[in-house]
């Protein structure tokens, strides 16, 4: 599946070097939150969701993003309805060649550099491969 092309322009995302399964977390990270600022709980982020439900999830995503772009937001517009672990599960374990590159991208741009620079002290695989 890794090599399937996709395309997401719809909702104002240009990256068809993304793996599906990196787009699906994508979509998942910003649509599991149902409210701004609601911590989810594990339970929610590793449980496999019903057909419903991850319909739901989709359409909550795909809402955020084209409101946020309508509006001429940035991505870290997002960060209270954004949950982090499904960002940080792709950066750690990437199915596609650029997966880990674009979702650091888009961790700083959503939850800032700070955040990126912890994750990567607390992470040695990221670590050691910023020293080639």
């Amino acid at each position: 599946m890794k090599k399937q092309p996709t395309d997401f322009s719809s909702v104002g995302l240009f990256c068809q070097s993304l793996s599906l399964d990196a787009w699906g977390s994508f979509l998942w990270a910003l649509g599991v939150i149902e409210s701004p600022y609601a911590v989810p709980t594990p339970a929610v982020i590793t449980k496999a969701p019903s057909s419903s439900e991850a319909r739901s999830i989709v359409l909550r995503a795909v809402t955020r993003l084209r409101s946020c772009f309508e509006k001429g937001g940035r991505f870290s517009d997002l960060a209270p309805e954004v949950a982090a672990a499904p960002l940080v599960g792709t950066i750690l374990d990437p199915a596609g060649d650029l997966d880990r590159t674009v979702f650091l991208n888009w961790f700083g741009a959503i939850f800032g550099e700070r955040e990126v620079a912890a994750l990567v002290r607390r992470h040695r695989v990221l670590s050691q491969m910023s020293l080639f």
